[in-house]
């Protein structure tokens, strides 16, 4: 006959080798039944990751609104040359600059050439025609290229087109609207005037934590951009793509790089689109591996006249093989009847 201890320890024994078979036997069932949920975790962190980039224009758009200035959404490229984006920031313009004295003006000319080495203003308003933007003595140029410039508080803004240091005496602008406006100035007496003028300034990023995508979900600019197959974005290089967004919800500008380290610039008349897709499939060098080819992934949309932004399916075609300019189409109906 067996003591109490005796006993004990048998029955501590065989708690411990049932709790190792119960171990094992979850262990296998993890591993068989891992393979078949780990595609719909993966299609959940694209919805969350289309939801949280789409909730993130709605939130440039609101802030813009709420300082009467524009907010732009800044896509921050991996690395140089990488056309994935997983950190996107907001920016905000500062204040209007109208000077550094009350009243203040800048002397604006015609001139009939243009002279690099005098770092005089070129504008492109109409062929051969050239003004000249410079600071009254005191005066600095609070501005950068992509600053917009506009005369006497009325009239169509010039885009800033470069300025030749922090401390110039001249900028040059060109007219940032298409057909371009005539220069403020024209050949005529005065050949010289003092205007006054407003600069609005570029959004610079806020100090506000960026939003931080899913893990292996991204922005995949190499199949972003315009209108039905544009791939404006897919131009390598550091350089982000920005989308400003006025007070009344416009879209007002979009930059980006041209793959030679300068920065485009311009007012987008075409739905701007963004594939949401996975990290591992961006670049991929067969055209059955990319994002465009996975139908699980979304576009996420802006209209840039109404600022609306709209989340879609990427595409119809079970084999993956539509074209971009197809998905595209597919999701420009998908918005036409609601979008989601």
């Amino acid at each position: 006959m067996l003591d109490r201890s005796t006993r004990t320890a048998i029955s501590r024994g065989t708690a411990l080798v049932e709790l190792l078979v119960v171990i094992v036997i979850m262990s296998i069932l993890v591993a068989a039944v891992l393979p078949g949920i780990q595609p719909a975790l993966e299609d959940r962190k694209i919805r969350e990751a289309s939801r949280q980039v789409n909730a993130y224009f709605a939130k440039a758009r609101a802030r813009a609104a709420e300082i009467d200035r524009p907010v732009a959404v800044v896509f921050e490229r991996v690395a140089a040359g990488r056309n994935d984006s997983y950190q996107i920031f907001l920016a905000e313009s500062p204040q209007m600059y109208t000077g550094d004295t009350l009243g203040a003006t800048a002397a604006v000319s015609t001139v009939a050439g243009w002279s690099g080495a005098a770092w005089q203003t070129k504008v492109s308003f109409a062929p051969n025609t050239l003004i000249t933007v410079a600071k009254q003595p005191g005066e600095s140029i609070v501005c950068k290229p992509g600053d917009l410039i506009r005369f006497d508080y009325r009239g169509r803004w010039y885009q800033v087109d470069s300025v030749h240091n922090p401390t110039a005496t001249d900028i040059i602008i060109k007219s940032s609207e298409m057909p371009p406006e005539p220069p403020p100035v024209i050949q005529a007496s005065p050949a010289t005037r003092s205007m006054r003028f407003q600069i609005q300034r570029q959004p610079e990023k806020s100090g506000e934590t960026p939003l931080q995508l899913p893990t292996g979900t991204v922005v995949d600019l190499g199949l972003s951009g315009f209108g039905s197959s544009g791939t404006e974005f897919n131009v390598g290089g550091d350089i982000p793509v920005v989308i400003t967004f006025e007070a009344d919800g416009t879209v007002s500008q979009v930059s980006y790089g041209d793959g030679a380290g300068n920065v485009l610039r311009g007012t987008p008349l075409a739905p701007i689109y963004f594939m949401i897709g996975r990290q591992d499939k961006v670049g991929a060098a067969q055209p059955a591996d990319s994002n465009l080819a996975d139908l699980n992934n979304l576009w996420v949309a802006v209209n840039p006249q109404t600022g609306l932004v709209t989340t879609s399916d990427n595409g119809f075609d079970p084999s993956g093989a539509q074209t971009l300019a197809e998905s595209r189409e597919f999701a420009r109906k998908a918005e036409a009847v609601g979008g989601r």
